[in-house]
């Protein structure tokens, strides 16, 4: 098993869909993986600290 960790939550273009961005913790592969957008919202806001 590979360990990931969390790059953040981008928007992919030109379609504005959200992803959320896993980095290999000891690599260079990224993995996407497409999430909606209260998902998106949700995720973001956590990360920067404010509680829902």
């Amino acid at each position: 098993m590979i360990e990931m960790q969390l790059e953040g939550v981008r928007v992919e273009l030109p379609t504005n869909q959200p992803i959320v961005l896993l980095r290999e913790r000891d690599g260079e592969r990224y993995l996407p993986i497409w999430i909606g957008a209260s998902e998106a919202a949700a995720i973001a806001l956590s990360l920067q600290g404010v509680q829902t």
